[in-house]
């Protein structure tokens, strides 16, 4: 199955210039755990809820601070294309739970996270499975 199948696209967005007050709130309302970060309709990278609480932890005042400060250095983002293997791959090499996916031209399509890899995969075997119950 090809990651563009499988990405959602219902995370919300914000620009690099959000500020972390808007984005957490606006990851309350919508009861969301991550927003992807696009300038120009390019990810810059995901913000997490976990990512949010290292640097509140760490003392820092966020509130009026840029989400752009929060993204993570490397990343993790493949292209439509690609696989769940290749998913699983990324997932294990970087310890990524989430993955933003997007198409040839670099843009944005949608996030794919470890659990939606593992309905797929489910469903996948389920598939095999029917197939060998037809065979007696």
């Amino acid at each position: 199955m090809r990651l563009g199948d499988l990405a959602g696209d219902d995370v919300p967005t914000a620009g690099p210039e959000t500020t972390v007050g808007e984005l957490t709130a606006a990851m309350r309302n919508r009861g969301v755990d991550s927003v992807v970060v696009l300038d120009e309709g390019t990810p810059l990278g995901l913000v997490t809820a976990a990512d949010v609480g290292r640097v509140y932890v760490e003392g820092e005042v966020l509130d009026s601070q840029a989400v752009a400060d929060l993204l993570p250095e490397n990343p993790v983002t493949l292209r439509e294309g690609a696989d769940l293997p290749a998913l699983l791959a990324e997932f294990e090499a970087t310890g990524a739970r989430e993955a933003v996916v997007v198409d040839d031209a670099g843009e944005y399509v949608g996030v794919v996270t470890l659990g939606d890899a593992l309905v797929a995969f489910g469903e996948e075997l389920s598939e095999v499975l029917a197939l060998f119950e037809g065979s007696d």
